[in-house]
C-alpha cells in the first residue's frame, strides 16, 4: 500500500502546473488559450511556420466574421457541428511539433485556392464575400483552423515540455494493445513466431507496461532484455500488469465522490443532485436541460434530476468569465467562457462534459511529449465517451461507474 501511495502521489505531481486543455478545443477556445500565453518568451514564437499558422488562423477568423455579418440568420458559414466531430482514436494518435506544423502549412498553401491564400496567408485585405463557393471556403477554412489550433497548442505546451515528457509514464497504448489480444499468455509464449515488424511492436507494448509502473526507461529496457533472454515474457507481463491496470483505471474511475448525491435502492431510477441556483432563468433552464438530457440511461430506466438550492459549502455552482478555457476548479465550480453563445453545439457539449467532472468523472484522454520522436502526442481512450472526446456522449460505461459509486 505504501508503494502504491508513492506511485499515485508521483503521478499526481506529473500534472502540477499543467493546464486543463481538452484535446479538441473549438477555435474560440484556442484563441482564449493563445491570448493567455502570447506574451511569454517561448522560442516557439520565433519559428516562422508556427507564427504563420497562427496569424493565418486569426485572419481567416476575421474574414469569416465579416462574411457572416452580411448574411441572414441561418445562412451563415459554420465550420463546426455535431457531425464534424471525429475524435482522436488511441490507435491513430495526433502527433505534432514544429516540423509537422510546417509540413501541414506548406501543403495547405500549395493546394488552397489562390484568392483565399492571398488573404489568409498573404497581404490581401479581407472582403465581405467568400470569393469561392461556401463548400470550398469551408473546406479550406477548416484546414486553416486545424493548423492554427495545432500551432497554438504547440506554442502553449512547449514551455512545459519537461512536464509533458514526464507524462509519458501514463501512456496507455501498450496496455491497450496487449489487453486486446485474446489468450495473451499463449501469444507471449509463442512470440518467436512473429515477423520482425510484429516483434518490434510487441516489444514497444511490453515496455509500455513497465513505464506505466513509473520505472525509468533504462530499468524497463533492462527488465525486458532479461525477459527475452530467459524467453519468459509471461512472467514479465505479470510483474507489471497490475500497475498498468491501475494506470488505465485512473482515466475512468471516480475517486473522492461527492457527498451530496442521492441515489438509493428504494428509487433506483433517479439520481438526485443539487446545484446552486444561477438566479438567471435563461442560464438555469439551459444548464438543467443540458445536464438532464445527457445524464440518463434509458436501458436501465435511469435519469439524473438536478435540483436548485440557495448554495452553501460544498455545493456545485457555475461562473462565466471572459476569455477562459472552460474547466472545473476545486471540484465544485464550473467556469465557462462568457464570450460564447450558450446555444452553440460546442458550448452545449462542453457544459455536459464539465458537469461530468462535478460528478468526479475524470478525463479519459492523454497528452505527452515523446522525447524520441520530438513531438507532442495525444489521443482519446474512447472517442464515443463523453469524458474522452467531443465526439462522445453518455454511455453505459459512465452509467455503471456512477452506479458503482453513488447507488446506496
Amino acid at each position: 500500500m505504501k508503494v502504491l501511495t508513492i506511485l499515485l502521489a508521483f503521478s499526481t505531481a506529473l500534472y502540477a502546473g499543467v493546464p486543463h486543455l481538452p484535446l479538441d478545443l473549438t477555435f474560440e477556445e484556442s484563441q482564449n488559450f493563445y491570448q493567455s500565453i502570447k506574451n511569454n518568451k517561448d522560442n516557439s514564437f520565433k519559428d516562422p511556420a508556427v507564427a504563420d499558422a497562427i496569424s493565418g488562423g486569426e485572419k481567416m477568423n476575421s474574414w469569416l466574421k465579416l462574411i457572416n455579418e452580411g448574411r441572414t440568420a441561418g445562412n451563415e458559414i459554420r465550420l463546426t457541428s455535431k457531425g464534424t466531430q471525429r475524435g482522436i482514436p488511441i490507435d491513430r494518435p495526433s502527433k505534432y511539433g514544429a516540423k509537422t506544423i510546417k509540413a501541414q502549412l506548406d501543403k495547405i498553401k500549395l493546394q488552397m485556392p489562390t484568392v483565399m491564400k492571398n488573404i489568409i496567408y498573404g497581404k490581401s485585405t479581407i472582403v465581405a464575400t467568400a470569393l469561392v463557393s461556401d463548400e470550398i471556403f469551408i473546406k479550406w477554412a477548416r484546414l486553416t483552423s486545424k493548423s492554427y489550433q495545432t500551432a497554438v497548442r504547440y506554442t502553449g505546451l512547449l514551455k512545459r515540455r519537461s512536464q509533458y515528457e514526464a507524462r509519458a509514464a501514463r501512456d496507455v497504448r501498450g496496455y491497450y494493445n496487449l489487453k486486446a489480444i485474446s489468450d495473451l499468455d499463449i501469444f507471449l509464449s509463442n512470440h518467436r513466431a512473429l515477423n520482425a515488424e510484429e516483434a518490434k511492436i510487441l516489444r514497444l507494448n511490453l515496455k509500455g507496461l513497465c513505464i506505466n509502473n513509473f520505472e525509468s526507461d533504462s530499468r524497463c529496457e533492462s527488465e525486458l532484455n532479461k525477459a527475452y533472454k530467459k524467453n519468459d515474457l509471461v512472467t514479465y507481463k505479470k510483474k507489471f500488469w497490475s500497475g498498468a491496470t491501475r494506470n488505465w483505471d485512473r482515466f475512468f474511475k471516480i475517486s473522492e465522490p461527492r457527498t451530496d448525491v442521492k441515489w438509493s435502492q428504494k428509487a433506483p431510477g433517479v439520481m438526485e443532485v443539487t446545484f446552486k441556483d444561477p438566479k438567471n432563468p435563461e442560464i438555469s433552464n439551459w444548464l438543467k436541460d443540458n445536464v438532464e438530457d445527457e445524464f440518463k440511461w434509458t436501458d436501465a430506466g435511469w435519469a439524473l434530476e438536478m435540483r436548485y438550492v440557495s448554495g452553501g459549502w460544498g455545493t456545485a455552482y457555475l461562473e462565466f468569465k471572459k476569455n477562459v478555457t472552460p474547466h472545473v476548479t476545486g471540484g465544485n465550480k464550473i467556469v465557462m467562457d462568457a464570450n460564447t453563445d450558450i446555444q452553440e453545439y460546442g458550448v452545449r457539449w462542453t457544459i455536459r462534459h464539465e458537469y461530468g467532472h462535478i460528478l468526479r468523472l475524470p478525463d479519459c484522454y492523454h497528452e505527452f511529449y515523446d522525447k524520441n520522436e520530438k513531438v507532442f502526442v495525444n489521443y482519446q481512450l474512447d472517442t464515443t465517451d463523453l469524458m474522452c472526446s467531443r465526439a462522445g456522449k453518455m454511455n453505459k460505461r459512465i452509467f455503471e461507474e456512477l452506479k458503482r459509486v453513488y447507488l446506496k
